[in-house]
Formats: structure tokens, sequence, C-alpha cells
């Protein structure tokens, strides 16, 4: 039962229950003293389970191992010594795994065939992993050139971006939080213009790879 499971890519049913926790449960609800232990944490969470999204696809292991040995071997050492160059580095790694994983769930999405539950939820995966794409992507704005947010005092880590990513991304926009340089305003107008498109696209898809499959097996 559990090896039928991860083949009906079950492992993009467990990636956004993982996500779901993470982004809507665990990191708002954790006090800022804690919240950089704890995002490392999750970030590890999230990175290992990248191991299991990539599996299938056996050319990608490898390398997807080796990046992510790298990124947490970075990632914790910021965490402890609380380097910069180590911290920027860190985010730079994370934001690179990010866009590959997001890349790697939506080619398992949107391939040919039936679309199960499990694809259907990979999507919603692929929708928080963009969010949490653009978040890392502020505070790497943010760590590079201090001052390019203005607003809200929390808005400076990681926690307060991932907050103003979520709400850039569905369109909410509450402005306690706003992008003052160039190139932070530049990424807010992407993601909110990816935030607007993404589901209208993936959806219509998703329909077509549903009805295309009903047809091949109807013969019609």
């Amino acid at each position: 039962m559990l090896k039928g499971f991860w083949d009906r890519d079950g492992f993009l049913s467990v990636l956004l229950a993982i996500l779901v926790l993470s982004v809507s449960v665990i990191l708002p609800t954790t006090p800022g003293q804690r919240l950089g232990l704890v995002g490392e944490l999750v970030n590890t969470l999230v990175l290992m389970s990248g191991l299991a999204v990539v599996g299938r696809a056996h050319a990608l292991l490898r390398p997807a191992a080796v990046l992510i040995v790298i990124t947490l071997g970075v990632g914790w050492l910021a965490q402890v010594g609380r380097h910069p160059v180590a911290t920027t580095t860190s985010l730079a790694l994370y934001l690179v795994y990010l866009i590959a994983m997001t890349v790697v769930v939506l080619e398992r999405v949107v391939r040919p065939g039936t679309v199960t539950v499990h694809r259907i939820n990979g999507a919603i995966a692929a929708y928080l992993l963009i969010a949490v794409l653009f978040a890392n992507a502020f505070t790497l704005v943010e760590n590079v050139h201090p001052g390019s947010f203005s607003g809200a005092t929390g808005g400076r880590g990681w926690g307060g971006f991932l907050y103003f990513s979520q709400v850039t991304m569905y369109t909410i926009g509450y402005g306690d939080i706003t992008p003052v340089a160039a190139g932070a305003r530049s990424l807010a107008m992407l993601e909110g213009l990816i935030g607007q498109l993404f589901p209208a696209v993936l959806l219509a898809r998703l329909v077509a790879l549903e009805i295309e499959h009903r047809r091949a097996r109807t013969g019609g």
C-alpha cells in the first residue's frame, strides 16, 4: 500500500501538508526570538521532503542531494554563527533550491495522464512554494540592500517577509509593509502577476488533461 501511495504521486500530498503546516501554523505562531531557529528547522524539513519529490527522477536525485546538503550546511552555519556572508549565501542557495523544486513539482503536476487528488494537491503545493520562494527573495534583497522595505518593524525578518509575500500573492495588500527600492518593487509586482495568472493557467491545464484522458479512455 505504501509503494502504491508513492507511485500515485502521494508525495505531492505529503509536501502540501508540510507546507500548509509550516506556512500557516508553525511559523506565524512562533515567538520572534525563536523564529530563526524554528525557521531553519522548517527549511530543513522542506529541503528533505524535496528528495521525495525528485526521487523518481533519478538523473536529478544526486545533484538535488548535493544542493540540499550544501544549503543545509550553510543555513545552519548562518543560524549559529550569524555571519552576514553565510546568511546571504544561505538565502541565495535556498532560493535556487526553491526554484528547482517548484519546477519539478509542476512537471509532475502537468504531465499527461489522469488528474488525481495528489496532482491537485501538488498544484496547491507549487502555489505555496512560489510564496515561500518570493519570501526568500524579499529577505535576500533586504539583506543585501537594507532599507528596501518600509513599514512594520517585524517585516524585516524572514517570517515577516513570508507574511508580506502571501498578502502580495493573494493580492490582499494591507499596506503595513511596503517595498520602496526598485528591485523590491519589481519583485512584488512579479509576484502579484504570478498570483493572479498561476491558478487560472494551471486550472485550465488540469481541465484539459482530464478531458484528454477521458476521451482517450472512451475512444472518443
